[in-house]
């Protein structure tokens, strides 16, 4: 099995489920997550959750020197997403040793990272997105050589946009997705010009298609939806099996899914910010109810996870 490592640099203060987070990245044993923070080790870590402390302004001053700019964004550390495509470069060090490396978000849990990392698809494939149309901020995975770790200096005015005090999500804008599918420019216009009336309930259902029909001309990156981040419906919770480590999914949904387990992992960017609720933010107060003492090593019971809170069922 290829050695993959996770980048994920965070300052401030850990989310209240970190230990739920924590445990499912503990269950992926393909992949090491190595963490750059000024929030404290965690109380419970695992043989493949690495922690290296540092504050913030000592990572902008190493954004700055690995990537020859001045990196010191004011207005918080969300503008390090800014960066993803650049963490081949700035932690060429740590990633030495590993076949393939990527970024990820921490408001997820994992299911089954072999669905997308497996033997297969590390020998058959460079380049691995959860999604289909774009590049996935949040969870991404590239060969570890200057193919990919140097992509990200082909990006148009990538330096003038790290500097900006504005943010900008280089990982997800299409400059950076056809830089590594050239293929991805042609199957978006003819999604907006021509099949969107065809597909206007569920475009990855054409992005999906056009990608298997394209994938001969791309033949070393996949891009591939794994419906991660859905669109929840307060009636239809998702639930994670701490016995055998599953997502179920429940019925009904939109898209065409297997109910029950076969999920890489859940991005509930949508639940915890509860898109029924406008006024609510991302991190509301209350969203986490599991006990801090729980032990999600030994418990076999079912946590649920709706728009209202993440709980034990």
């Amino acid at each position: 099995m290829a050695k993959i490592a996770i980048i994920i640099p965070y300052f401030g203060k850990w989310p209240e489920w970190m230990d739920f987070y924590l445990y499912t990245c503990g269950r992926q044993k393909m992949v090491d997550f190595l963490y750059f923070t000024d929030c404290g080790i965690p109380r419970k870590r695992y043989s493949n959750t690495k922690f290296f402390e540092t504050d913030y302004p000592s990572y902008c001053k190493r954004v700055s020197e690995a990537l020859g700019i001045y990196f010191n964004p004011e207005h918080g550390a969300y503008n390090l997403c800014g960066c993803k495509p650049f963490y081949g470069i700035i932690h060429e060090k740590e990633l030495s040793g590993y076949d393939f490396w990527g970024f990820a978000d921490i408001d997820l849990v994992y299911g089954d990272l072999s669905i997308m990392f497996n033997d297969t698809n590390l020998r058959k494939y460079d380049f691995i997105s959860a999604h289909s149309e774009r590049v996935a901020g949040h969870l991404t995975v590239m060969r570890n050589i200057d193919k990919y770790n140097k992509a990200c200096l082909k990006i148009p005015l990538w330096k003038e946009k790290l500097e900006m005090e504005e943010f900008h999500g280089l990982d997800e804008e299409p400059e950076y997705g056809r830089i590594i599918n050239p293929c991805s420019r042609y199957i978006g216009s003819a999604y907006w010009y021509v099949f969107r009336p065809f597909f206007k309930k569920n475009r990855f259902r054409y992005y999906d298609f056009a990608e298997r029909l394209l994938q001969p001309l791309h033949k070393r990156s996949l891009f591939k939806e794994r419906y991660t981040t859905p669109i929840p419906r307060p009636e239809a919770p998702y639930y994670y099996d701490l016995g055998s480590g599953g997502i179920i999914v429940p019925a009904g949904q939109w898209y065409k899914m297997p109910v029950g387990g076969g999920q890489a992992y859940l991005h509930f960017l949508c639940f915890k910010k509860n898109i029924y609720r406008q006024s609510d933010v991302y991190w509301r107060d209350g969203f986490y109810k599991i006990p801090r003492d729980f032990d999600f090593e030994n418990e076999k019971c079912l946590i649920k996870i709706s728009t209202e809170s993440i709980e034990i069922a």
